[in-house]
Protein backbone atom coordinates (compact mmCIF):
# COMPACT_ATOMS: atom_id res chain seq x y z
CA UNK A 1 0.00 0.00 0.00
CA UNK A 2 2.64 2.11 1.01
CA UNK A 3 4.37 2.14 -2.48
CA UNK A 4 1.47 2.27 -4.58
CA UNK A 5 0.51 6.01 -2.08
CA UNK A 6 4.62 6.44 -3.02
CA UNK A 7 4.34 5.90 -6.91
CA UNK A 8 0.89 8.03 -6.95
CA UNK A 9 2.73 10.58 -4.99
CA UNK A 10 5.56 10.45 -7.12
CA UNK A 11 3.62 10.55 -10.52
CA UNK A 12 1.35 13.41 -9.25
CA UNK A 13 5.05 15.30 -7.80
CA UNK A 14 5.87 15.13 -12.01
CA UNK A 15 2.60 16.14 -13.55
CA UNK A 16 3.13 19.32 -11.48
CA UNK A 17 6.22 19.85 -12.61
CA UNK A 18 5.65 19.24 -15.54
CA UNK A 19 2.65 21.28 -15.85
CA UNK A 20 4.61 24.58 -14.16
CA UNK A 21 7.47 24.07 -16.37
CA UNK A 22 5.71 24.02 -19.23
CA UNK A 23 2.13 25.55 -19.13
CA UNK A 24 1.72 28.10 -16.09
CA UNK A 25 2.61 30.96 -16.89
CA UNK A 26 2.72 34.59 -14.98
CA UNK A 27 0.34 36.54 -18.20
CA UNK A 28 1.52 39.90 -16.17
CA UNK A 29 3.32 42.36 -18.53
CA UNK A 30 5.07 44.73 -16.09
CA UNK A 31 7.89 46.06 -18.78
CA UNK A 32 5.81 47.55 -21.47
CA UNK A 33 6.26 51.59 -21.37
CA UNK A 34 2.93 53.55 -22.55
CA UNK A 35 4.42 55.14 -25.12
CA UNK A 36 5.01 51.64 -26.25
CA UNK A 37 2.83 51.76 -30.11
CA UNK A 38 4.10 47.81 -31.04
CA UNK A 39 4.92 44.88 -28.85
CA UNK A 40 6.09 41.43 -30.08
CA UNK A 41 5.46 38.52 -27.35
CA UNK A 42 7.20 35.14 -27.16
CA UNK A 43 5.81 32.29 -25.30
CA UNK A 44 8.42 30.76 -23.81
CA UNK A 45 7.00 27.87 -22.66
CA UNK A 46 5.21 27.16 -26.04
CA UNK A 47 8.44 27.85 -27.65
CA UNK A 48 10.11 24.98 -25.30
CA UNK A 49 7.71 22.50 -25.73
CA UNK A 50 7.97 23.13 -29.18
CA UNK A 51 12.05 22.71 -29.25
CA UNK A 52 11.49 19.18 -26.75
CA UNK A 53 8.99 17.53 -29.91
CA UNK A 54 11.05 18.76 -32.22
CA UNK A 55 14.42 17.53 -30.67
CA UNK A 56 12.97 13.95 -29.68
CA UNK A 57 11.24 13.62 -33.58
CA UNK A 58 14.99 14.18 -35.04
CA UNK A 59 17.46 11.92 -33.31
CA UNK A 60 20.02 13.83 -35.80
CA UNK A 61 19.67 16.59 -33.69
CA UNK A 62 21.03 14.52 -30.39
CA UNK A 63 24.60 14.14 -32.12
CA UNK A 64 24.65 17.98 -33.53
CA UNK A 65 27.85 20.19 -32.61
CA UNK A 66 26.66 22.93 -29.93
CA UNK A 67 29.84 24.86 -29.24
CA UNK A 68 29.57 26.86 -31.84
CA UNK A 69 31.75 30.27 -31.05
CA UNK A 70 29.17 32.43 -32.02
CA UNK A 71 26.40 30.98 -29.89
CA UNK A 72 25.51 32.98 -26.86
CA UNK A 73 24.30 30.38 -23.44
CA UNK A 74 21.44 32.32 -21.41
CA UNK A 75 21.65 29.52 -18.80
CA UNK A 76 24.82 31.28 -16.86
CA UNK A 77 24.02 34.86 -17.78
CA UNK A 78 22.04 35.84 -14.58
CA UNK A 79 18.93 36.60 -15.77
CA UNK A 80 15.64 35.36 -15.06
CA UNK A 81 13.93 34.10 -18.12
CA UNK A 82 10.16 35.06 -18.24
CA UNK A 83 7.23 33.33 -19.54
CA UNK A 84 6.47 35.55 -22.09
CA UNK A 85 9.73 37.54 -23.84
CA UNK A 86 8.38 41.19 -24.65
CA UNK A 87 9.80 42.89 -27.24
CA UNK A 88 8.49 46.78 -27.74
CA UNK A 89 8.81 49.56 -30.02
CA UNK A 90 8.30 53.22 -29.54
CA UNK A 91 6.12 56.27 -31.59
CA UNK A 92 7.91 58.19 -33.93
CA UNK A 93 11.18 55.73 -33.49
CA UNK A 94 12.66 54.33 -36.74
CA UNK A 95 11.25 50.87 -37.54
CA UNK A 96 14.78 49.27 -36.31
CA UNK A 97 14.96 50.22 -32.84
CA UNK A 98 13.41 47.47 -30.43
CA UNK A 99 13.58 47.19 -26.67
CA UNK A 100 13.03 44.48 -24.03
CA UNK A 101 13.66 44.15 -20.21
CA UNK A 102 14.64 41.63 -18.33
CA UNK A 103 15.23 40.93 -14.56
CA UNK A 104 18.20 40.12 -13.04
CA UNK A 105 18.85 37.57 -10.64
CA UNK A 106 22.18 37.21 -9.79
CA UNK A 107 24.30 40.60 -11.05
CA UNK A 108 27.41 38.98 -10.52
CA UNK A 109 26.92 36.60 -12.91
CA UNK A 110 25.11 39.02 -15.29
CA UNK A 111 28.55 41.50 -15.10
CA UNK A 112 30.35 38.23 -16.55
CA UNK A 113 27.90 37.41 -19.05
CA UNK A 114 28.42 40.76 -20.87
CA UNK A 115 32.00 40.88 -20.29
CA UNK A 116 32.17 37.65 -22.21
CA UNK A 117 29.91 38.87 -25.01
CA UNK A 118 31.87 42.13 -25.81
CA UNK A 119 30.09 44.29 -23.36
CA UNK A 120 31.82 47.58 -22.33
CA UNK A 121 30.25 49.55 -19.25
CA UNK A 122 30.19 53.60 -21.17
CA UNK A 123 28.67 55.05 -18.20
CA UNK A 124 26.15 55.28 -15.08
CA UNK A 125 25.48 51.65 -16.04
CA UNK A 126 25.17 51.76 -19.64
CA UNK A 127 26.67 48.95 -21.64
CA UNK A 128 27.13 48.07 -25.17
CA UNK A 129 28.94 45.50 -27.39
CA UNK A 130 28.50 47.97 -30.72
CA UNK A 131 25.02 46.04 -31.46
CA UNK A 132 23.29 46.43 -28.88
CA UNK A 133 23.14 48.83 -25.59
CA UNK A 134 21.57 48.33 -22.08
CA UNK A 135 21.03 49.69 -18.93
CA UNK A 136 20.86 48.15 -15.52
CA UNK A 137 18.49 49.94 -13.07
CA UNK A 138 18.10 48.19 -9.99
CA UNK A 139 17.01 44.43 -10.60
CA UNK A 140 15.91 45.17 -13.64
CA UNK A 141 18.28 45.63 -17.41
CA UNK A 142 16.98 47.43 -20.18
CA UNK A 143 17.83 46.23 -23.58
CA UNK A 144 17.51 48.00 -27.16
CA UNK A 145 19.75 48.13 -30.67
CA UNK A 146 19.91 52.29 -29.80
CA UNK A 147 21.01 53.76 -26.42
CA UNK A 148 18.73 56.46 -27.46
CA UNK A 149 15.67 56.15 -25.14
CA UNK A 150 17.41 53.79 -22.37
CA UNK A 151 16.74 56.14 -19.80
CA UNK A 152 13.32 57.28 -20.99
CA UNK A 153 12.09 53.82 -20.59
CA UNK A 154 13.22 53.73 -17.47
CA UNK A 155 11.80 56.82 -16.16
CA UNK A 156 8.58 55.29 -17.85
CA UNK A 157 8.03 52.26 -16.17
CA UNK A 158 8.73 53.74 -12.82
CA UNK A 159 5.54 55.63 -13.67
CA UNK A 160 3.73 53.15 -15.24
CA UNK A 161 0.81 51.95 -12.68
CA UNK A 162 -1.85 49.96 -15.08
CA UNK A 163 0.33 46.45 -16.29
CA UNK A 164 -0.89 44.97 -19.75
CA UNK A 165 -2.01 41.03 -19.65
CA UNK A 166 -0.94 39.32 -22.19
CA UNK A 167 -4.38 38.36 -23.40
CA UNK A 168 -4.72 41.87 -24.90
CA UNK A 169 -1.75 40.66 -27.17
CA UNK A 170 -1.77 36.83 -27.59
CA UNK A 171 -4.23 34.56 -29.48
CA UNK A 172 -2.97 31.65 -31.05
CA UNK A 173 0.78 30.59 -32.05
CA UNK A 174 4.21 31.06 -30.77
CA UNK A 175 3.86 34.63 -30.06
CA UNK A 176 2.15 37.63 -30.99
CA UNK A 177 2.45 40.91 -33.12
CA UNK A 178 0.20 43.28 -31.38
CA UNK A 179 -0.08 47.05 -32.54
CA UNK A 180 -1.40 50.03 -30.37
CA UNK A 181 -3.26 52.51 -31.43
CA UNK A 182 -4.77 54.41 -28.42
CA UNK A 183 -5.85 52.02 -26.53
CA UNK A 184 -6.85 49.61 -29.24
CA UNK A 185 -4.54 46.62 -30.03
CA UNK A 186 -4.85 45.20 -33.01
CA UNK A 187 -3.55 41.18 -32.93
CA UNK A 188 -1.21 39.30 -35.42
CA UNK A 189 -0.20 35.43 -34.55
CA UNK A 190 3.46 34.69 -35.68
CA UNK A 191 3.95 30.86 -36.15
CA UNK A 192 6.79 29.01 -36.48
CA UNK A 193 7.34 26.01 -39.01
CA UNK A 194 9.21 23.93 -39.94
CA UNK A 195 11.05 26.55 -42.64
CA UNK A 196 9.37 29.66 -41.94
CA UNK A 197 8.27 32.49 -39.70
CA UNK A 198 5.26 33.90 -40.20
CA UNK A 199 2.78 36.97 -38.61
CA UNK A 200 -0.81 36.88 -40.17
CA UNK A 201 -4.42 37.50 -38.89
CA UNK A 202 -5.80 35.74 -41.82
CA UNK A 203 -7.97 33.44 -40.68
CA UNK A 204 -7.46 31.09 -43.48
CA UNK A 205 -3.98 31.44 -45.43
CA UNK A 206 -5.01 29.21 -48.43
CA UNK A 207 -5.48 32.48 -50.98
CA UNK A 208 -2.13 33.89 -49.73
CA UNK A 209 -0.05 31.25 -49.95
CA UNK A 210 -1.48 30.24 -53.41
CA UNK A 211 -0.84 33.41 -54.57
CA UNK A 212 2.63 32.60 -53.23
CA UNK A 213 3.33 29.77 -55.24
CA UNK A 214 1.79 31.11 -58.19
CA UNK A 215 4.34 33.76 -58.72
CA UNK A 216 7.36 33.02 -56.46
CA UNK A 217 8.88 32.56 -60.07
CA UNK A 218 7.95 35.66 -61.54
CA UNK A 219 11.17 37.64 -60.65
CA UNK A 220 14.77 36.41 -59.92
CA UNK A 221 15.17 39.07 -56.99
CA UNK A 222 11.74 41.57 -56.15
CA UNK A 223 8.39 42.48 -57.00
CA UNK A 224 6.13 44.62 -55.80
CA UNK A 225 2.52 46.40 -56.04
CA UNK A 226 1.13 48.27 -53.68
CA UNK A 227 -1.53 50.85 -53.21
CA UNK A 228 -1.88 54.04 -51.55
CA UNK A 229 -2.49 53.04 -47.98
CA UNK A 230 0.06 50.30 -48.36
CA UNK A 231 2.57 53.13 -49.50
CA UNK A 232 1.53 55.08 -46.72
CA UNK A 233 2.61 51.78 -44.68
CA UNK A 234 6.08 51.25 -46.13
CA UNK A 235 6.98 54.57 -45.94
CA UNK A 236 6.62 54.78 -42.66
CA UNK A 237 8.39 51.74 -41.27
CA UNK A 238 11.50 52.86 -44.06
CA UNK A 239 10.58 56.56 -42.99
CA UNK A 240 11.52 57.37 -46.08
CA UNK A 241 9.48 60.32 -47.78
CA UNK A 242 9.92 60.14 -51.73
CA UNK A 243 6.85 57.84 -52.37
CA UNK A 244 4.56 59.58 -49.42
CA UNK A 245 2.80 62.14 -51.42
CA UNK A 246 -0.65 62.06 -51.39
CA UNK A 247 -0.99 62.48 -55.14
CA UNK A 248 0.48 58.77 -55.68
CA UNK A 249 -2.31 56.89 -56.21
CA UNK A 250 -0.38 53.44 -56.57
CA UNK A 251 3.57 51.78 -57.52
CA UNK A 252 4.39 48.50 -59.32
CA UNK A 253 7.93 47.81 -59.14
CA UNK A 254 10.37 45.05 -60.40
CA UNK A 255 13.67 44.67 -59.28
CA UNK A 256 16.69 42.34 -60.74
CA UNK A 257 20.36 42.02 -59.47
CA UNK A 258 22.79 41.49 -62.42
CA UNK A 259 26.14 41.03 -62.28
CA UNK A 260 28.42 43.70 -64.54
CA UNK A 261 32.09 44.41 -65.30
CA UNK A 262 33.00 47.62 -64.18
CA UNK A 263 35.97 49.33 -66.49
CA UNK A 264 38.77 51.39 -64.09
CA UNK A 265 40.55 54.14 -65.45
CA UNK A 266 43.97 55.12 -63.48
CA UNK A 267 46.96 56.92 -64.23
CA UNK A 268 50.56 56.26 -63.50
CA UNK A 269 53.89 57.42 -64.40
CA UNK A 270 56.65 55.54 -66.04
CA UNK A 271 60.54 55.48 -64.79
CA UNK A 272 60.85 59.19 -67.39
CA UNK A 273 57.59 60.33 -65.83
CA UNK A 274 55.67 59.95 -68.48
CA UNK A 275 51.96 59.39 -68.33
CA UNK A 276 50.76 55.98 -68.66
CA UNK A 277 47.20 55.25 -68.51
CA UNK A 278 46.01 52.19 -66.68
CA UNK A 279 42.73 50.07 -67.35
CA UNK A 280 41.40 47.41 -65.13
CA UNK A 281 38.51 45.83 -64.33
CA UNK A 282 36.21 44.19 -61.92
CA UNK A 283 32.75 42.80 -61.17
CA UNK A 284 30.13 44.89 -59.40
CA UNK A 285 26.61 44.05 -58.59
CA UNK A 286 24.22 46.46 -59.91
CA UNK A 287 20.20 46.29 -59.67
CA UNK A 288 18.40 46.89 -62.89
CA UNK A 289 14.93 48.46 -62.09
CA UNK A 290 11.73 49.71 -63.23
CA UNK A 291 8.81 51.57 -60.84
CA UNK A 292 6.26 52.74 -62.34
CA UNK A 293 4.39 55.37 -60.16
CA UNK A 294 0.31 55.79 -60.63
CA UNK A 295 -0.83 59.13 -60.51
CA UNK A 296 -3.76 61.50 -61.78
CA UNK A 297 -1.82 64.51 -60.80
CA UNK A 298 1.83 63.58 -62.48
CA UNK A 299 2.85 67.42 -63.26
CA UNK A 300 2.28 68.23 -59.67
CA UNK A 301 3.55 65.04 -58.32
CA UNK A 302 6.73 66.17 -61.00
CA UNK A 303 6.61 69.54 -59.14
CA UNK A 304 6.85 68.24 -55.95
CA UNK A 305 10.04 66.07 -56.78
CA UNK A 306 11.78 68.84 -58.81
CA UNK A 307 11.03 71.21 -55.53
CA UNK A 308 12.56 68.27 -53.54
CA UNK A 309 15.98 68.04 -55.70
CA UNK A 310 14.95 64.50 -56.69
CA UNK A 311 15.22 65.16 -60.19
CA UNK A 312 18.57 66.67 -61.22
CA UNK A 313 19.33 67.99 -64.45
CA UNK A 314 19.96 64.72 -66.58
CA UNK A 315 16.06 63.70 -65.47
CA UNK A 316 17.52 61.32 -63.26
CA UNK A 317 16.14 60.42 -59.85
CA UNK A 318 18.40 60.93 -57.11
CA UNK A 319 16.21 59.39 -54.36
CA UNK A 320 17.44 56.24 -55.30
CA UNK A 321 20.59 55.25 -54.56
CA UNK A 322 21.33 53.55 -57.93
CA UNK A 323 22.50 55.58 -60.92
CA UNK A 324 22.41 56.06 -63.59
CA UNK A 325 18.81 55.97 -63.87
CA UNK A 326 16.12 58.22 -65.94
CA UNK A 327 12.33 59.34 -65.22
CA UNK A 328 9.95 60.73 -67.28
CA UNK A 329 6.15 61.52 -67.67
CA UNK A 330 3.86 58.62 -69.11
CA UNK A 331 -0.01 57.64 -69.62
CA UNK A 332 -0.25 56.64 -66.17
CA UNK A 333 1.90 58.72 -64.12
CA UNK A 334 5.58 58.71 -63.67
CA UNK A 335 8.19 55.91 -64.81
CA UNK A 336 12.05 55.53 -63.34
CA UNK A 337 13.93 52.96 -64.25
CA UNK A 338 17.51 51.95 -64.75
CA UNK A 339 19.41 52.13 -68.07
CA UNK A 340 18.80 48.63 -68.96
CA UNK A 341 15.75 47.09 -66.78
CA UNK A 342 13.22 44.29 -66.12
CA UNK A 343 9.88 45.09 -67.49
CA UNK A 344 6.65 45.12 -65.46
CA UNK A 345 4.81 41.81 -65.13
CA UNK A 346 2.63 42.66 -62.46
CA UNK A 347 -1.06 42.36 -62.99
CA UNK A 348 -2.50 41.14 -60.28
CA UNK A 349 -5.50 43.04 -57.54
CA UNK A 350 -3.41 42.22 -54.59
CA UNK A 351 -0.64 44.42 -52.77
CA UNK A 352 2.24 42.26 -52.32
CA UNK A 353 5.88 42.58 -52.15
CA UNK A 354 8.37 39.61 -52.75
CA UNK A 355 11.60 39.92 -52.24
CA UNK A 356 13.83 36.55 -52.88
CA UNK A 357 17.21 35.55 -52.07
CA UNK A 358 19.99 35.89 -54.97
CA UNK A 359 23.00 34.77 -54.86
CA UNK A 360 24.68 38.17 -55.83
CA UNK A 361 23.17 39.49 -52.61
CA UNK A 362 25.80 38.44 -50.31
CA UNK A 363 29.16 39.99 -52.59
CA UNK A 364 27.21 43.69 -51.49
CA UNK A 365 28.00 42.18 -47.88
CA UNK A 366 31.50 41.89 -47.73
CA UNK A 367 32.01 43.02 -44.15
CA UNK A 368 29.77 40.53 -42.62
CA UNK A 369 30.67 37.66 -40.27
CA UNK A 370 31.04 34.05 -41.54
CA UNK A 371 27.97 33.49 -39.19
CA UNK A 372 26.08 36.73 -40.75
CA UNK A 373 26.93 35.40 -43.88
CA UNK A 374 25.57 31.92 -43.44
CA UNK A 375 22.15 33.41 -41.79
CA UNK A 376 21.71 35.75 -45.64
CA UNK A 377 22.79 32.61 -47.57
CA UNK A 378 20.14 30.66 -45.63
CA UNK A 379 17.37 32.70 -46.05
CA UNK A 380 15.00 32.11 -49.14
CA UNK A 381 12.16 35.17 -49.49
CA UNK A 382 10.42 37.73 -47.67
CA UNK A 383 6.48 37.71 -48.52
CA UNK A 384 3.86 40.62 -47.49
CA UNK A 385 0.26 40.70 -48.70
CA UNK A 386 -2.53 42.68 -48.02
CA UNK A 387 -6.61 42.37 -48.07
CA UNK A 388 -8.43 45.53 -46.15
CA UNK A 389 -7.16 44.46 -42.79
CA UNK A 390 -5.68 41.41 -43.18
CA UNK A 391 -2.08 41.07 -43.53
CA UNK A 392 -0.03 38.15 -44.40
CA UNK A 393 4.02 38.13 -43.92
CA UNK A 394 6.38 35.27 -44.25
CA UNK A 395 9.70 35.06 -43.80
CA UNK A 396 11.45 32.17 -45.20
CA UNK A 397 14.31 29.59 -45.42
CA UNK A 398 15.63 27.01 -47.25
CA UNK A 399 14.81 23.50 -46.51
CA UNK A 400 17.42 21.79 -44.73
CA UNK A 401 17.34 18.37 -42.39
CA UNK A 402 16.34 20.00 -39.64
CA UNK A 403 13.85 22.47 -38.67
CA UNK A 404 14.14 25.88 -37.78
CA UNK A 405 13.80 25.75 -34.29
CA UNK A 406 16.58 23.78 -34.57
CA UNK A 407 18.68 25.07 -36.58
Amino acid sequence: MKKKWFLFSMAIIALLAIYFGLYYKNKELKYIPDSADAVVLIDVKNFTRKYLFETLTHPSAWFKDNKKKDKISWRDAGIKIPDFVQLFHLKNESFYNWNTVLEIKNKEEFLLFLKKNGFQNKRNNIYSNGNFSLKISGEICIIGTSEKHLSHIENSLQSTKNFINTDDFMTEGIGSLGIINNKKIEKYPITLEDNFIEISNFGDSKHATSFLSKNINSTEFATAQLDQKNIQIITKILKTDFLSHKKINAIEANVDLKQVTDTIVSYDYDDNFNEIEKISYQKIVQPQYFIQINTKNKEDLWTYFEQKKYINNQNQFNAIPFSPNKISKNETGILIHSDIHPKIKNNFKENFILIKNNPLILSSFKSVTASGQKKITDAAYLFYLNQDKKFFIRLAFKHQELPLILR
